[in-house]
C-alpha cells in the first residue's frame, strides 16, 4: 500500500491550520456539538467537523455561545439528514440564517455574562455531584448497618 500523499487529499478537503480563536462544529455523529480550540497547539481534525475562523468582526466566544444555542441547534437540525445518524451538509450549514450583534463590543459584553453563567452552572453540577456522593455513602452506610436509625 502507497503511503497518502498531500495532492491526493487535495481534492477532499482543503487544509485549514486552527489557531487558538477558531470554533468547531461537529456535523455528524454527534450532530452540534461546538467547541473553541483554545490552545496554539498544531491539531487534526477529521472529517464531519465544520472549523469556523472568526473575522474581526465576530467575538470567538459569542460565535461559540450562538452555535450552541437552542435556535441556531433547531435550525440545523431541520436542515440535517440521515437515518442511522443525522447529518447536515456544509452546503446546509451555510443556509442557516441567525441574528446578531453586530457591533463586536455588544458581543463581548453578552459573551462575558455568559461565561459567568457557564462557569456558575459549571460550579453547580460539580456541587450536585458531591452531593450524590455523600447521599450514597450515607445510604451505604445505613443499609449496611454501620448506622443505626434512630427511632
Amino acid at each position: 500500500m502507497a503511503p497518502l500523499r498531500r495532492p491526493s487529499v487535495a481534492p477532499y478537503c482543503r487544509p485549514v491550520t486552527p489557531v487558538n480563536t477558531d470554533v468547531v462544529f461537529t456535523t455528524e455523529a454527534p450532530l452540534g456539538n461546538v467547541a473553541q480550540i483554545g490552545t496554539s497547539e498544531k491539531v487534526a481534525f477529521a472529517q464531519r467537523v465544520i472549523i469556523l475562523q472568526p473575522g474581526a468582526r465576530v467575538c470567538p466566544n459569542f460565535l461559540r455561545l450562538l452555535l450552541m444555542a437552542a435556535p441556531f441547534q433547531r435550525s440545523v437540525l431541520r436542515l440535517s439528514s440521515g437515518t442511522t445518524a443525522l447529518g447536515v451538509k456544509q452546503s446546509e450549514f451555510r443556509k442557516v440564517m441567525v441574528a446578531y450583534p453586530v457591533l463586536r463590543e455588544e458581543q463581548q459584553f453578552i459573551s462575558d455574562k455568559l461565561q459567568v453563567l457557564e462557569a456558575y452552572g459549571a460550579m453547580e453540577v460539580g456541587r450536585m455531584q458531591k452531593l450524590r456522593q455523600q447521599k450514597h455513602g450515607l445510604m451505604h452506610d445505613l443499609l449496611t448497618g454501620r448506622v443505626r436509625v434512630k427511632d
